[in-house]
């Protein structure tokens, strides 16, 4: 799959959490790993950190990291 057609894939909000946290995390690396915040950011947010429960589906280290992802994609999605 060429990545010209991942853009039209559906993500569920699990994989487009993961795919969030990939993509800060390769922003940070690229960036010579500077910024304090985003040492914070990544270690918190870093999915399957802690197990997976309903309450936090991708078991990040800030379980309201999963409340906030919910928020944003309400505020972003088409309406």
């Amino acid at each position: 799959m060429s990545p010209d057609d991942l853009c039209t894939t559906s993500l569920t909000p699990q994989r487009a959490y993961r795919a969030m946290h990939r993509f800060v995390q390769n922003y940070f690396e690229r960036g010579g790993r500077k910024g304090d915040e985003l040492v914070l950011f990544l270690s918190y947010a870093a999915p399957e950190r802690w197990p997976s429960t309903v309450e936090n589906p991708v078991g990040s280290g800030d379980p309201a990291a999963w409340d906030d992802w919910k928020v944003a994609i309400e505020e972003t999605s088409d309406r």
